[in-house]
């Protein structure tokens, strides 16, 4: 990897030399970030998803996560589909984001889901829901080099900015 430095601590990787079904790892100041390549190339590249583990504490209480979802959803208004908040459960102490207005092509709607959990852990995934079979399946994120280290950037900020 050829990491370049976004002026967060979060390194972008070189996405055009990794083979598919590479794993990428990122360590930032503040946690750590992987994502599934499956295909890349000199401007972006389609994964299967991207974690993004927070070092900022250890663990997160319900107001606290829903302090950071709420900065996600401010935050990151770019993508196809912006996520807003679907689900706080309280007593699991996970919040699911999703897509409120998927985009409608090729007989399904897609749409990205995020998932966080108290131990700092965002899971970002996108998903194609088939109108005739009506069947959900995860379908790879496609996204530019830029849109790749905006979302890092993003999601470190989010994380970042929650105060007690």
């Amino acid at each position: 990897m050829d990491p370049r430095s976004t002026g967060l601590g979060v390194a972008a990787p070189s996405l055009g030399d990794l083979a598919p079904g590479h794993v990428a790892v990122i360590e930032t100041p503040h946690g750590r970030f992987e994502l599934t390549v499956r295909e890349s190339g000199p401007v972006g590249a389609a994964f299967d998803q991207l974690t993004y583990a927070t070092t900022t504490r250890s663990d997160w209480d319900t107001p606290a996560l829903t302090r950071w979802a709420h900065a996600l959803t401010q935050r990151i208004t770019y993508l196809m589909e912006p996520l807003r908040i679907l689900e706080i459960d309280t007593e699991d102490r996970h919040i699911e984001l999703r897509s409120p207005q998927p985009t409608q092509r090729q007989g399904g709607r897609f749409y990205y889901q995020a998932l966080l959990d108290h131990s700092g852990l965002l899971t970002l995934k996108r998903f194609r829901f088939d109108e005739a079979d009506r069947k959900r399946d995860q379908v790879p994120m496609q996204l530019t080099r830029e849109t790749l280290e905006r979302l890092m950037e993003d999601c470190v900020l989010a994380a970042t900015s929650i105060q007690d």
